[in-house]
């Protein structure tokens, strides 16, 4: 019997055809090792990707029970129910904030899961509010001198104060020689337009003409952004802002007051102008001509010794997640507050 067409022997390949076929085989196989590779690698990558997206809504999360935290101490603050750095038995009017109360220290670093949580509540009225500058529809005389001597003191270009007033006015109307309205910004590389309102944050202060990274460094610890003009808290202001409302005053004496108001804080405004080192030096800018802005012999006004406006920084650790939020709290006269506005900074 002849072997039938399925009984037939097959042929073998020849030699060139089978290495062909391998060549295949191991091309097909390498591009699938290459794809599970790439699924693999995205797939660990997601899994990153997710678990930092849930490290950072959990930052955001501990970061508002920070604010929290905040508003809760302000509250008793303003209800003289924390006391102070000397124990809470010392006597103090609730409506003077001052740096050694409570809420103004430090608060150690607390554990987490998975990391740790920091914060500080800081007075927002230590410093000068750059939207004091406009009262309505003019400038505020008293506050252009004060921060034409702070840019001194700081070791800036004082016609940056032209130039900020005419970011913030209402008019077009460019202020001579420093100021700057659309017509400079417009030819700008990255050309805009003036805000013509307040700042929101200080840190706008960086698109005005004349004031770099470099002047922004030197004039950030010293400003703030407030909506409504403000009264300096002469127990919390930093060293620049006294030498700025007290003219004549030098640096070490300035040193001086910060250290005095920190242990004894000023229960008044009348008594930090009648301090001896205040005096001294009001009688001093008297002479010399550099106290513009007040009473002959004396300090000018918008001065306070409480504060409504502070500024909350609650830093958030978790494994390699670096969180910072900022929030603006107002606080009314009940010790309620509400936040103006936050921003944040993710590592």
């Amino acid at each position: 019997m002849r072997p039938g067409p399925c009984n037939r022997p097959r042929p073998a390949l020849p030699s060139r055809e089978r290495g062909v076929a391998l060549i295949t085989v191991l091309f097909v196989v390498a591009l699938a090792t290459a794809a599970a590779a790439s699924m693999t690698g995205d797939h660990q990558f997601d899994v990153r990707r997710t678990g930092n997206r849930i490290a950072l809504t959990q930052a955001h999360q501990i970061a508002l029970g920070g604010e929290s935290w905040a508003m809760g101490i302000l509250a008793r603050d303003r209800r003289g129910e924390t006391g102070t750095t000397a124990g809470d038995d010392a006597e103090r009017d609730p409506e003077i904030d001052s740096r050694d109360e409570i809420w103004a220290q430090q608060l150690p670093p607390i554990p987490i899961e998975g990391g740790q949580v920091t914060g500080r509540i800081i007075d927002a009225q230590g410093r000068f509010n750059i939207n004091s500058l406009i009262a309505g529809d003019r400038v505020d005389a008293t506050a252009i001198g004060r921060f034409e001597r702070l840019l001194d003191i700081l070791e800036l270009d004082r016609e940056i104060a032209q130039a900020v007033i005419d970011w913030l006015d209402a008019n077009s109307e460019t202020t001579y020689p420093g100021g700057a309205e659309d017509d400079f910004y417009a030819t700008l590389e990255d050309p805009y337009q003036t805000a013509n309102q307040p700042v929101a944050a200080a840190s706008e202060l960086r698109l005005i003409r004349g004031i770099d990274a470099a002047a922004w460094r030197r004039l950030a610890p010293h400003v703030t952004a407030l909506p409504e003009a403000t009264a300096i808290n002469v127990n919390t202001a930093t060293p620049a802002v006294l030498r700025m409302i007290v003219p004549g005053l030098g640096e070490g004496e300035a040193d001086q007051l910060v250290e005095l108001a920190a242990e004894e804080p000023f229960e008044s405004v009348d008594a930090f102008r009648e301090h001896p080192l205040v005096r001294q030096a009001s009688r001093q800018g008297s002479e010399d001509g550099t106290d513009a802005d007040g009473p002959p012999g004396g300090v000018g006004g918008s001065l306070a010794i409480g504060t409504s406006y502070f500024r909350v920084q609650v830093d958030v650790q978790i494994g390699a997640i670096e969180y910072r939020l900022y929030s603006w709290l107002a606080r009314n006269d009940n010790g309620a507050s509400r936040v103006l506005r936050r921003s944040r900074t993710p590592h």
